[in-house]
């Protein structure tokens, strides 16, 4: 956890009680600061907005999310404590690549959180993906192994190898899973509440496609940013049953279009084939035909042999036997 963090640090060391005793004085009936800036206000709308939709009767997702929504009528508050305070800093300022290496966090972390990507292309444009893990540590590793990104294809791994600088940045962090904090808000189901602290981010920093960013925003939000998209699914159905995917065929961006041609997807099987072990191709079984043919192939070629083999014995006892058949000795001796 990063020095200053001291809301998240109360309450993920003691009871809500205590989190409202850490954080400012002035505080609205919500339990959240009275001074939030016009960023934090912007994504708690949107946070409680996404929640409010979770617990609708009628939405898809209220068969996973529905009852731990309802169960915790503080998951917002929980939530907000989680994002680490340098992501507050970027969401007020200018964004820019410059101002994610700001964002930081520790990459070297086993906790479960949720992190970002940030990726300069060739073709100078910025994109970010959100995503989330049980072991941040682990995960990072494995998007910077170039073999993993070979063998798990995806946008995000296509934008890094078209890259010419990557960052990445640690976004929320969940508490330790130790006895005294599965009572916590929404820790009863963590993993749930990674998919809404990732969405959440991925809405917060418009890593979705138009078409998501317009179904989940509230009305009114900003819905334009200066960086690619690059989360294609929906957070909230990581670990479901079934996920779906934006159809971004109408996409401006060169890079989707670059990705999701036929022409590529081809490509990148070929390239996949050819690191693969060699393989022996598969030989159709021999027939009666094929069997008698190669049978004379081999009695023609051991004949042939033999007579070679008599021949040259023939002529080495012939030269031998003219050379008077001794063996010269060797004029030394052993001593």
């Amino acid at each position: 956890m990063e020095p200053g963090d001291s809301t998240a640090q109360s309450y993920f060391n003691g009871s809500s009680s205590e989190f409202q005793r850490s954080i400012s004085p002035k505080t609205t009936m919500s339990g959240f600061p009275g001074n939030l800036s016009l960023a934090q206000q912007e994504a708690v709308d949107v946070l409680q907005h996404l929640l409010a939709k979770l617990k609708e009767p009628g939405s898809k997702y209220y068969e996973r999310y529905g009852g731990l929504v309802e169960r915790h009528a503080d998951l917002d508050e929980f939530c907000f404590s989680c994002i680490r305070p340098y992501v507050w800093r970027f969401l007020e300022g200018r964004w820019n690549l410059d101002a994610l290496k700001l964002v930081g966090g520790d990459l070297r972390s086993d906790s479960r959180g949720v992190y970002f990507s940030a990726i300069h292309g060739l073709d100078k444009q910025t994109r970010i993906y959100i995503g989330q893990s049980q072991h941040l540590r682990i995960r990072i590793a494995q998007h910077w192994n170039f073999r993993y990104r070979r063998d798990n294809p995806s946008l995000h791994y296509h934008a890094m190898q078209q890259s010419i600088f990557n960052v990445f940045g640690i976004v929320a962090v969940l508490p330790p899973p130790n006895a005294g904090n599965h009572a916590l808000p929404g820790m009863d189901c963590p993993d749930l509440l990674l998919n809404i602290l990732e969405m959440w981010m991925a809405l917060a920093f418009k890593s979705l496609p138009k078409q998501t960013l317009v179904e989940w925003l509230p009305e009114g939000a900003g819905k334009d940013t200066p960086f690619g998209p690059l989360n294609i699914s929906n957070p909230l159905e990581t670990g479901g049953s079934e996920r779906g995917w934006v159809d971004l065929s109408d996409s401006k961006d060169l890079l989707i279009q670059d990705y999701i041609r036929p022409e590529k997807k081809k490509e990148g099987a070929i390239e996949k084939m050819d690191e693969e072990p060699e393989k022996k191709p598969d030989l159709p079984p021999p027939t009666e035909k094929n069997r008698a043919i190669h049978e004379q192939l081999v009695i023609q070629i051991s004949s042939r042999a033999m007579l070679i083999m008599v021949t040259a014995a023939f002529v080495g006892f012939a030269v031998f036997s003219r050379a008077g058949g001794s063996v010269p000795k060797p004029n030394g001796r052993w001593r």
